[in-house]
């Protein structure tokens, strides 16, 4: 299993492109302490949980979820074949060199620690 990246652009919005290829890949529990790094989360394909601090949704293709990403959250796919991107709300960041830059894109395997284990 792994979490596919990539930055994404597109009117007039910029932030990060993920695909899971199987339902229950995801994005690790975290939060933004920079307020330039956070976002919404737009689903494109599939379906996907997003759960933490405060946080409850799940959406599915053509959805929007925002909320506060400076509290914990952890993103997961519902189905396979799943993509979504996290919609910087401030825009591209100051020193984002272009949508090809260095550590930009590329696969990761994060451990989730699901809706069950999570205490705030």
């Amino acid at each position: 299993m792994a979490t596919h990246f990539k930055p994404w652009e597109g009117e007039g919005r910029y932030g990060t492109r993920y695909r899971f290829d199987k339902a229950g890949e995801g994005i690790a529990m975290h939060a933004h302490t920079l307020p330039e790094l956070w976002h919404s989360v737009l689903c494109i394909a599939g379906t996907v949980e997003i759960y933490g601090d405060g946080i409850d949704a799940a959406i599915t293709a053509g959805q929007e979820v925002a909320f506060p990403s400076f509290r914990q959250h952890e993103i997961v796919a519902l189905e396979d074949d799943t993509e979504i991107v996290n919609v910087l709300i401030a825009g591209r960041p100051e020193g984002y060199a272009g949508l090809e830059a260095p550590g930009m894109s590329g696969s990761v395997e994060p451990v989730l620690l699901g809706r069950l284990e999570f205490k705030p």
